[in-house]
């Protein structure tokens, strides 16, 4: 019995060691399935509905969140030197309450309100914050749970890499 969960989680590591572990994203559900449509209102600024982008879900009442999102809006003109539009979605939030906090962090990101929850559930959202690449062609390519470091150069790298996007030049 010993020897048969040994066996069951040496086979579960060996599957995390292939090159998938080495990048920040994993496979995401579906396997490059067309990315779901966004229904969620439009809150904050216009967002990209085309070409390689995010799609990044996330709530106020989200702690890891809190502190990832000024970060990530940071990130936005790297991303988009990179050819890498952002989405944000925030999630079962109220628009009183998502005003607020966006001004009191000082976030200029284009955000979108998903109320009710229905794109997080066609995106497959299972916590928060998640991140989704999404290739030229609307197919999603890659996903995160969880905070990202955003200061880092290679997770903007690796985005642009699984979106198909043209990495920015050096000057």
């Amino acid at each position: 019995m010993i020897r048969n969960r040994l066996a069951g989680l040496a086979a579960l590591l060996l599957a995390f060691s292939g090159p998938a572990a080495a990048g920040r994203f994993g496979p995401p559900p579906g396997g490059g399935a067309p990315a779901p449509p966004l229904g969620a209102t439009a809150f904050r600024g216009g967002a990209p509905s085309a070409g390689p982008r995010i799609v990044h879900f996330w709530a106020t009442w989200c702690v890891p969140c809190r502190r990832e999102l000024p970060v990530l809006g940071e990130a936005v003109p790297r991303l988009a030197a990179a050819g890498v539009g952002v989405v944000t979605v925030a999630l079962r939030d109220h628009p009183d309450d998502l005003a607020a906090y966006l001004d009191e962090l000082g976030v200029a990101l284009p955000v979108l309100l998903d109320a009710d929850g229905r794109d997080a559930a066609s995106w497959r959202v299972l916590g928060l914050p998640s991140t989704f690449v999404v290739d030229g062609a609307g197919r999603v390519r890659g996903v995160h749970i969880g905070p990202l470091p955003w200061e880092d150069p290679a997770v903007g790298a690796e985005i642009a890499a699984l979106a198909g996007a043209a990495p920015a030049q050096a000057p």
